[in-house]
């Protein structure tokens, strides 16, 4: 009996543990969702038909999709409805599993480790890597880059710098806007003691063609200089989008990014830390500080630091308690959190009806929504940059697709009013969103001429009096 007790007291703890950081990722599983997320559906069946150069539910208007490959993914898989959606999530997180499992592997020896830590790194990034995000893509290929860095590190063979290239096209066509993190994590790789110097010069020579590689999409130089045009650009001065802001060590994601900043810091003062595991933390940890989607890589840095941190001191019963009671904890506080939970915009069809006649004006974050439910007069889009000259590179733009874009005329000072509601039948506004505050929507219809025909706690939506 005595042995059954020993046997139970060792095993359950593991099993609780495996069962309840389970469930806090099925929570985050089941809650992906991502304002683009739309806007990437119905421009991938516009891709599907063929067309690479318009948006037909923006009007035809003309313009790029640099995340263009994993928009046909999105729309193929979104065929099956939520269930497609979620297990495209769901493949892609085994994937990235697998691959952060044998880069752990290689460099720790302990398989428990690996499968474990590389587990315990995708929950840490959930924000980004269990949401439906074309960035879960782009950290499977940077792992996969990685893994053959290694090997070229072990032996300085050419074939090694050749296997990147097929990456780095498919980096190029899944998420062009964010290549340049292919180039970066290449810089300590750079550096090697065993050569002439400390330069690996044969590796430097290859990074001017392994950054040639973005060109190579369908939309070519065009793609490259769309996003060029989108870092320079004032588009969004004009509309906040708190994404790219900078990130603030307040706030959850930032909380999170300050802990592996403290992490390395310590790690230094103890003589624990590597070169490898400095660069990517303090990486993420400046970009991020600059504008907070860089935290979508904050995957890269986790690994590493799993990697390179001797784990012994956890594995043991008392600690798997603490770690299955922190996953309750947070389990406990995600599924009450509304940012976690899919949204769901369905019931303002009911009170919408007509998809063609009228134009709505809209939040931002359900541009796509409407779009992708068959809404075709739109003001408000989830993808604002569209109709901006600065990013689209399209000249002469006229002045009707800025106010169909966001909602109001833009003058030549960057100065914004409150578009004509002439045409307007519908006005649909969340509680929260920043462009909705600007443009003080509750002063403009409390007169008779709106009537308040739906209130859901979320968004709320008028009806101009016939």
């Amino acid at each position: 009996m005595t042995n059954i007790y020993n046997k139970a007291y060792k095993v359950l703890p593991v099993i609780l543990l495996i069962l309840f950081s389970s469930i806090l990722y099925l929570i985050f599983l089941f809650g992906s969702q991502d304002n683009d997320m739309y806007f990437e559906i119905v421009s991938g069946n516009d891709l599907l038909s063929g067309n690479f150069k318009t948006a037909s539910h923006l009007d035809n208007f003309p313009m790029l999709v640099q995340q263009w490959l994993y928009a046909v993914c999105l729309a193929i898989v979104d065929k099956l409805g939520i269930v497609g959606r979620i297990s495209f999530v769901f493949v892609q997180d085994v994937i990235l599993w697998g691959l952060a499992s044998l880069f752990i592997y290689k460099k720790t020896k302990s398989k428990s480790t690996a499968m474990i830590g590389s587990f315990a790194a995708i929950l840490y990034s959930h924000n980004y890597m269990i949401n439906i995000r074309p960035q879960i893509i782009t950290v499977i290929l940077l792992v996969a880059e990685l893994l053959i860095l290694e090997k070229y590190r072990e032996n300085r063979e050419h074939k090694y710098l050749f296997a990147i290239f097929p990456i780095l096209i498919l980096a190029a066509n899944f998420h062009q806007a964010v290549f340049l993190y292919h180039i970066m994590i290449i810089a300590p790789y750079c550096f090697d003691k065993r050569v002439k110097h400390f330069i690996d010069w044969k590796l430097v020579a290859f990074v001017p063609f392994f950054t040639a590689c973005t060109l190579l999409t369908p939309y070519g130089i065009d793609g490259s200089l769309y996003i060029l045009r989108t870092f320079q650009s004032k588009t969004y001065d004009i509309i906040g989008i708190a994404e790219l802001q900078g990130i603030s060590l307040l706030s959850y994601m930032g909380f999170k990014l300050l802990l592996l900043v403290l992490y390395t810091i310590y790690c230094i003062y103890k003589h624990k830390a590597n070169t490898f595991m400095c660069y990517y933390v303090f990486l993420v940890a400046v970009l991020s500080l600059i504008n907070m989607r860089h935290t979508s890589i904050e995957f890269i840095p986790v690994m590493f630091i799993i990697a390179s941190t001797d784990w012994s001191w956890i594995k043991n019963q008392y600690m798997y308690g603490v770690l299955s009671l922190l996953c309750i904890g947070l389990s406990a506080m995600f599924i009450k959190n509304p940012d976690f939970k899919l949204e769901n915009y369905g019931d303002i069809t009911t009170v919408i009806e007509d998809k063609d006649a009228k134009i709505i004006n809209s939040a931002m974050d359900i541009g796509g929504w409407f779009e992708y439910n068959g809404y075709t007069k739109l003001w408000m889009d989830s993808r604002c940059e569209a109709f901006s000259e600065e990013i689209s590179g399209v000249k002469g733009i006229p002045a009707d697709y800025f106010r169909l874009v966001y909602g109001y005329n833009i003058g030549p000072k960057k100065n914004y009013s409150f578009a004509s509601e002439d045409e307007v039948l519908y006005i649909v506004r969340d509680y929260d969103y920043i462009v909705s505050k600007k443009l003080d929507y509750i002063n403009r219809i409390a007169d008779a001429e709106w009537e308040l025909i739906y209130d859901d706690g979320s968004y709320l939506v008028w009806k101009k009096a016939q």
